[in-house]
């Protein structure tokens, strides 16, 4: 009686490392939805980083309609000094958490009734160089801001305006630091299609 039990809490137990492990997958896979979806999720963080304990400082990436448009005509998509995403890709639908810290979504834009910019917010965001995408789901203008903010709140900004159409990928490489008197440089390299 005694194997018989023991055999029994064996399967057990590999029945459900089995269910856990199906469920887990193999490995971090970007969430799957749209704007709609991320307008749900909005980011969560205040208007300006609070100083705390342990707080390094914090990139905060914005993309908004220079025409009028409920939403920007083009989606960020950036990958940090790791290799790690953060963003959303429309060419597959794909939302991106992967960089320690980030959240991503769309926000109401404050005083413009109906108007929507995305956010990409990295708390303790890593000193290095960034790789930006602004990949292009409609045909308009949008403008793009960037800010880097160190552990003391000193802050750092830099901003784009461009025309975008659909299919086409405005390319960044963005230097941020977190060091004292926060540092960010940015510019774009290429345009692909």
């Amino acid at each position: 009686m005694v194997e018989k039990l023991k055999v029994f809490a064996w399967a057990a137990f590999l029945i459900l490392l089995a269910v856990g492990l199906a469920a887990g997958g193999a490995g971090p896979a970007p969430a799957q939805g749209g704007r709609g979806e991320a307008v749900l999720q909005p980011v969560q963080h205040e208007e300006e980083p609070e100083e705390e304990p342990g707080f390094i400082g914090a990139l905060d990436i914005t993309i908004q309609s220079m025409d009028g448009k409920t939403y920007a005509p083009g989606e960020v998509l950036l990958s940090d000094p790791f290799g790690a995403f953060g963003g959303y890709d429309p060419r597959n639908d794909s939302t991106y958490q992967d960089i320690p810290g980030s959240s991503y979504g769309w926000l109401p834009i404050p005083g413009a009734a109906g108007l929507y910019m995305g956010e990409l917010y990295i708390r303790n965001a890593v000193s290095g160089v960034y790789s930006l995408r602004v990949i292009g789901s409609d045909y308009g203008r949008y403008k793009l801001n960037l800010k880097g903010y160190d552990a003391s709140m000193s802050r750092a900004e830099a901003e784009f305006i461009a025309l975008i159409e659909p299919g086409a990928i405005h390319h960044y490489v963005v230097n941020y630091s977190n060091r004292a008197g926060a540092r960010l440089e940015a510019r774009r390299t290429r345009i692909t299609y």
